[in-house]
């Protein structure tokens, strides 16, 4: 089961694996980047804490609507060393000052930082972020939560 770790996590038809949620189509591992092996079928597994993780190459982040008082957070990759990421927001519309989505990279031996944080009407647009992964953290304040966003990505071998 994908819990056989004890890390809480439910997937759609999901496997546990060294502690980390795989969803469904995993493979194998890719022991160098230049076939980044990763060939992925399920997108998406959820934290019952409400973390996602998206698990493709390419794909979507999407919060259709949220809440007042709301952290939303979405990680982005499997953990590897030589890949990069774009980011591009479809549509990006919160309330100007007040909620905030934050992007951070993560490197391979864990450290974050914080790549941009984004309000109002102009999202991300990033063409190249090197991480082992990307995570979307999505803060608002106690009122008026009006906004939506829709992020694209790409998962690219570096060079």
């Amino acid at each position: 089961s994908c819990d056989e770790y004890g890390e809480g996590w439910a997937c759609d038809d999901g496997r546990s694996r060294t502690g980390q949620c795989r969803c469904a189509g995993w493979l194998s591992e890719a022991s160098s980047c230049s076939a980044c092996g990763y060939k992925l079928e399920v997108e998406t597994c959820k934290h019952p804490a409400g973390i996602g993780q998206s698990l493709a190459l390419t794909g979507s982040v999407s919060l259709s609507s949220y809440s007042d008082n709301m952290v939303w957070t979405h990680v982005i990759g499997l953990p590897h060393p030589h890949v990069y990421y774009t980011l591009t927001s479809t549509s990006f519309e919160t309330e100007n000052d007040y909620d905030f989505l934050y992007v951070y990279k993560t490197t391979i031996d864990g450290t974050s930082s914080l790549v941009q944080r984004y309000s109002g009407t102009a999202g991300p647009s990033l063409s190249r972020i090197d991480a082992a992964t990307v995570t979307i953290v999505m803060e608002t304040d106690y009122s008026l939560s009006p906004g939506s966003f829709t992020l694209a990505y790409t998962t690219q071998c570096a060079e």
